[in-house]
């Protein structure tokens, strides 16, 4: 993706990290991979606090659990007022990895079609969802 086209580039940072062994402090269960953290790590070590994270990988059938290790990595640098979407919210590992982000985050996730949703503040909304009814 050329972002500089789109006038990104002062917001939008690529991170090549690799999958190897998850470390035992952001692993579940039997998951055997995820994104070389220590890279990512250092990649992030001058950005701010995280309002918005969508976790679209790793692809679910890459080691089970694929996607768990998001938040116990960036837990730390989420702002005070964020949203985290899951996606394949419907698949078994992804509802297991929902109850688990719960735990850690202590919010009540929130099902919205193939996503879920976790929100640190009632008033934050990220559109389309709008999902502050519900």
């Amino acid at each position: 993706m050329d972002v500089s086209r789109h006038g990104l580039e002062d917001i939008v940072t690529f991170i090549h990290a690799p999958m190897t062994a998850v470390p035992n402090d952001l692993k579940i269960l039997n998951q055997e991979l995820w994104y070389d953290s220590a890279k990512i790590a250092t990649a992030l070590q001058d950005e701010q606090k995280f309002d918005l994270i969508i976790v679209d990988g790793p692809f679910g059938g890459s080691t089970p659990f694929a996607r768990y290790s998001a938040i116990p990595f960036l837990e730390n640098r989420l702002s005070n007022t964020y949203g985290v979407f899951l996606d394949d919210a419907q698949r078994e590992d992804e509802l297991q990895i929902s109850e688990r982000w719960a735990q850690i985050l202590k919010i009540k996730p929130q099902f919205m079609e193939r996503y879920t949703y976790f929100r640190s503040n009632k008033s934050f909304d990220t559109l389309p969802f709008m999902i502050s009814n519900f």
